[in-house]
């Protein structure tokens, strides 16, 4: 059953990369990147404004779920019924979820402003634009970080020594299951991501001719960073 889904993968993968070379080719390789010359500078102050304007309105949003998270974890702990301090804990671990998700869909609001501004070939003028949304993020990330130790007061400070042992440490077992269940399958995706965006880039200079140098080593350096640090911490656990 493994080896007949594994086969299928790979099926599916050597069918989207069909698509994608066929896609490549009839687009005269890549060149329809560099098509595009909408970013004036008006359109790129009107892009970052808009996520900006998203960017706050979702800060304002996550104030209340986290508002809403803290209350119910002082509930769940102060109520003496055991049936109604699990629904209090439940509600709150997900409205602390939701504020993860919020801070992540903001920071990809951003990403996206980046890459349409990009796209549409700005100039250096248009830098400093590009950076707002972005800039704009540090609000919800100093309020997430100042929630954490409200919604738990054993979640360890920012910056502390052994920050991710001692994060671990206050999970109980489903949640470490869970936890390091969904870091091992995301650590591979991400690996081979990296991976398969380096060659994309190498193979998008050679065609076009324009240079991605510090994009491939970028992605070198994390590849190795990612792939030889696991394997160093692994090694020297056994070797201990």
């Amino acid at each position: 059953m493994k080896i007949g889904r594994f086969i299928i993968t790979l099926l599916i993968g050597g069918l989207i990369g069909g698509c994608i070379a066929l896609f490549i080719d009839y687009n005269h390789s890549f060149h329809f990147f560099g098509n595009y010359h909408y970013a004036t500078h008006s359109n790129v102050i009107l892009i970052s404004l808009i996520c900006v304007a998203l960017i706050l309105v979702l800060s304002m949003y996550l104030i209340m779920i986290q508002k809403k998270a803290v209350h119910y974890k002082r509930l769940s702990e102060t109520h003496i019924d055991e049936d109604e301090a699990d629904s209090y804990d439940k509600k709150a671990n997900l409205a602390y979820m939701q504020n993860s998700f919020i801070y992540y869909l903001e920071l990809t609001i951003s990403f996206i402003a980046l890459f349409i501004i990009v796209l549409g070939n700005g100039n250096s003028s248009a830098s400093s634009w590009a950076l707002l949304p972005f800039m704009t993020t540090i609000i919800s990330s100093v309020i997430t970080g100042l929630f954490y130790r409200k919604f738990d007061s054993r979640y360890p400070k920012l910056g502390e020594k052994n920050y991710s042992e001692k994060l671990i440490n206050i999970l109980d077992e489903g949640e470490r299951h869970i936890y390091f269940n969904s870091l091992f399958k995301t650590f591979y995706i991400n690996l081979s991501l990296i991976m398969i965006g380096a060659i994309f880039l190498g193979f998008y200079s050679l065609e076009t001719g324009h240079s991605q140098t510090l994009g491939i080593f970028i992605l070198i350096i994390l590849f190795i960073y990612n792939g030889f640090s696991h394997l160093l911490k692994t090694y020297k656990f056994y070797h201990s």
